[in-house]
């Protein structure tokens, strides 16, 4: 780390405290910036760009302060692009084959279509029948793929409000972040959710708070938004009419409300038939709350952690 220490003899004057701590292949500094050079940011900014690595400056609490990622050569982190795509192609198959099987009369719970596709394909392709599948299994299998689609157009508008809200709060503390990872399913709702990863230090709490929290504020908003378009494609109809999702889901007083809001007073005899975009709408809502749980790696663990710090055990 010789070589990477060296590089920030020519900015240490500027400095009053000075820290660093090891990240992967490289070492992050943190400094108060002295208050004769604190005035001109700009100049800060052309004198920080002399150190071989990436700056940020903030103020807080009244000073201003810089933090400085200096990697070894060939080592800084990339975004592995094709990994995020990949994934993004999986998640979105999974959701449509997901939204599909909720559009379907009697679904059966499993984001099976995709793979009943994949598999008669083969069975009919190794016999030979390439025209049965063009003409046969594939329209088929897009006309319900299709019927997917306001599904997982709302889920994924969900997920990706909630990662993105956690991205932009970490980049404007400075903090290297991934771009989102979706985590397709063949199951249920099509997905398990989505996260990123930090690659540098949360340098203080407010910025751990305001990342940790800032994802479930946008999800949270995000839901709603799906939960009333869904609750109003959703209609209540006579029970003996009604189609049942194998599983059962809770109702919240919100969700009631929201219910009673939407569609008005439901009659003694009717239910709540669901559109699949307001199981889309329920699923966020039950995903931002389970990252609120105040322990670990979750949303609320990062939150409660920034407020109470080793007292979060307790």
């Amino acid at each position: 780390m010789s070589e990477i220490e060296h590089s920030t003899e020519s900015i240490a004057s500027y400095v009053e405290t000075f820290g660093a701590c090891r990240l992967r292949n490289g070492v992050m500094y943190r400094g108060r910036i002295r208050a004769e050079y604190a005035e001109d940011i700009d100049a800060l900014h052309r004198i920080l760009a002399t150190a071989p690595g990436e700056h940020h400056i903030e103020e807080l609490d009244g000073h201003i302060y810089a933090t400085i990622c200096i990697y070894r050569p060939g080592k800084k982190p990339k975004q592995r692009l094709w990994l995020h795509i990949g994934l993004l192609v999986l998640t979105i198959i999974t959701v449509l084959g997901a939204g599909a099987e909720l559009s379907r009369t009697e679904p059966r719970g499993l984001s099976l279509i995709p793979f009943e596709f994949a598999i008669d394909s083969a069975a009919y392709l190794s016999e030979g029948q390439v025209a049965a599948v063009i003409q046969e299994l594939l329209p088929r299998f897009l006309a319900a793929m299709c019927a997917g689609v306001p599904y997982a157009a709302a889920l994924l508008f969900i997920l990706l409000a909630h990662e993105m809200g956690h991205y932009i709060a970490a980049r404007r503390y400075g903090i290297d972040a991934t771009l989102p990872f979706l985590l397709p399913a063949p199951l249920f709702f099509g997905t398990v959710g989505a996260f990123i990863k930090m690659r540098t230090r949360i340098a203080h709490r407010r910025a751990l708070f305001d990342v940790g929290i800032a994802g479930p504020i946008a999800g949270l908003v995000a839901s709603v938004i799906v939960c009333f378009i869904g609750m109003r494609l959703s209609s209540h109809v006579p029970a003996a009419d009604a189609t049942y999702f194998p599983v059962v889901f809770g109702r919240c007083a919100v969700f009631r409300a929201m219910d009673l809001l939407v569609l008005g007073p439901v009659g003694p005899e009717d239910v709540l038939l669901w559109h699949p975009v307001l199981f889309a709408g329920w699923f966020g809502l039950f995903l931002t709350f389970v990252n609120l749980l105040p322990v670990g790696q979750l949303d609320g663990g990062h939150v409660c952690y920034a407020l109470f710090g080793t007292n979060q055990r307790r």
